[in-house]
C-alpha cells in the first residue's frame, strides 16, 4: 500500500511539472513588481514582486524583510490567465492567478487569497540570485 501512495504522489509531481513546462509565453516571463515596490541594489527592499521562468516556475516576494514563496506557474492563452500554484514543503499554500492585460501589459491579482495588486514587468529575464532560489 506504501508503494502504491508513494508511486501516485510520484506521477502526480510528475504530470504538473510536465504541464507546467514551458507554457510561460515570452511576454510573461521574467520580474514584474507593483507600483509601490522599491529596490535596493536591485533587490526588492518594499512591497511585492513576482518571477516567471520560461519553464513554468512562478515566485512571489513580498518585502520587508523578503519573504518568497515559489510554485508551478501555467497560462491559459484562451483566458489569458496566470496560475501560480505556491508551495511549501510540497503542500500547496496558495492558488494566485492573475489576468494578463495585453493593452497595458500588466498583471492583475484576483481573489483575496493572493490580493488584487497590479503587476508590470521590470524586465524580461529572472535574476540570477532569484534563479538559484528557484531550483
Amino acid at each position: 500500500m506504501k508503494t502504491r501512495v508513494l508511486l501516485v504522489s510520484i506521477i502526480a509531481v510528475w504530470a504538473a511539472h510536465a504541464a507546467a513546462a514551458d507554457n510561460i509565453p515570452p511576454e510573461l516571463v521574467g520580474e514584474w513588481a507593483t507600483e509601490k515596490s522599491e529596490f535596493s541594489g536591485g533587490a526588492l527592499s518594499k512591497g511585492a514582486a513576482m518571477y516567471l521562468t520560461r519553464q513554468g516556475v512562478g515566485a512571489l516576494i513580498g518585502a520587508p524583510p523578503p519573504i518568497g514563496v515559489k510554485g508551478p506557474a501555467t497560462y491559459d492563452a484562451k483566458t489569458q490567465v496566470l496560475t501560480v500554484r505556491l508551495t511549501e514543503q510540497e503542500q500547496v499554500r496558495a492558488t494566485c492567478r492573475f489576468i494578463y492585460d495585453q493593452s497595458v501589459k500588466t498583471l492583475k491579482g484576483q481573489g483575496t487569497e493572493c490580493g488584487t495588486d497590479i503587476f508590470r514587468r521590470r524586465g524580461d529575464r529572472v535574476p540570477d540570485y532569484i534563479l538559484k532560489m528557484l531550483q
